[in-house]
């Protein structure tokens, strides 16, 4: 069936999924889902929304201008913006986790060299085989030593 073909706003979901989508059905998905009352409709029609938005960016943008279908549509994005924003913090929270890590870790080899030179007076090289450091490793502590002095 062709979604030209399916006439009135109950259909508005539909002609609107389509690219070049028109407005009038777009804010009619947005009046119905201001209306719902049940929060799991509602989900159905963020998700409805979404998909719409992403076919119809113009479309969308032409209703963002509006001031009372701007705010009912932020309303209804809202999660979703929510729920990306705190997913892009979680990943880079963890990013920085493992970076902290990594220095801690270089930081304590580097400590661990500079014992065992000290120690046993010892060259650097010497000190990182003792320390079963790797060769791809010892340039980057090489580095540090020498910025270090």
């Amino acid at each position: 069936m062709i979604t030209g073909e399916l006439a009135g706003a109950e259909y508005a979901a539909y002609r609107a999924l389509t690219e070049g989508a028109d407005k009038t059905d777009v804010e009619q998905i947005i009046e119905d889902v201001e209306k719902e009352t049940d929060s799991v409709i509602r989900r159905h029609y963020q998700i409805l929304l979404n998909q719409i938005s992403r076919k119809n960016i113009e479309t969308m943008e032409s209703i963002r201008g509006e001031n009372e279908m701007e705010d009912a549509l932020m309303e209804l994005l809202r999660d979703r913006i929510d729920r990306e924003l705190d997913e892009k913090v979680r990943e880079r929270e963890q990013q920085m986790k493992e970076q902290v890590k990594e220095q801690v870790k270089q930081e304590e080899k580097l400590i661990a060299i500079k014992n065992v030179m000290k120690s046993l007076r010892i060259s650097e090289e010497k000190a990182m085989d003792v320390l079963d450091i790797p060769q791809s490793q010892r340039e980057i502590y090489m580095g540090l030593l020498i910025r270090e002095k």
